[in-house]
């Protein structure tokens, strides 16, 4: 008996040790998308470059399927930063045109959305 119960916990030991060591089971550093949307009229008409949305709903979708990844409205700066895994996303705000990004682990990507 107590060698199949040292065999047992060998083999439980030697498992645990792969699986831990696989890379499909290692946390991923979250990535970031930045996002600030601000208005064209804004900017042509009073030079204001850096003028934030309030409230712009922004939306977050993966391209491969369509699928809503997240949404969010703006903060009172005009800002909506969200946390994703790493992959490829499309941005898109309303009244803006949709912007696609590659984002990297770890990595903040931010960008002006232009709304007409």
């Amino acid at each position: 008996m107590k060698g199949s119960s040292l065999f047992w916990l060998m083999g439980i030991t030697t498992m645990l040790g792969l699986f831990s060591s696989c890379a499909l089971f290692r946390h991923q550093p979250t990535s970031h998308i930045s996002v600030k949307a601000v208005s064209w009229k804004l900017v042509k008409q009073y030079a204001e470059p850096e003028a934030g949305l309030v409230g712009h709903k922004i939306t977050i979708i993966d391209p491969s399927d369509g699928r809503v990844v997240a949404e969010k409205l703006t903060d009172n700066l005009g800002y909506a930063n969200f946390d994703v895994p790493a992959g490829r996303y499309t941005v898109k705000g309303i009244g803006g045109e949709a912007q696609n990004i590659d984002v990297s682990p770890g990595q903040t990507v931010g960008f002006k959305l232009i709304v007409h």
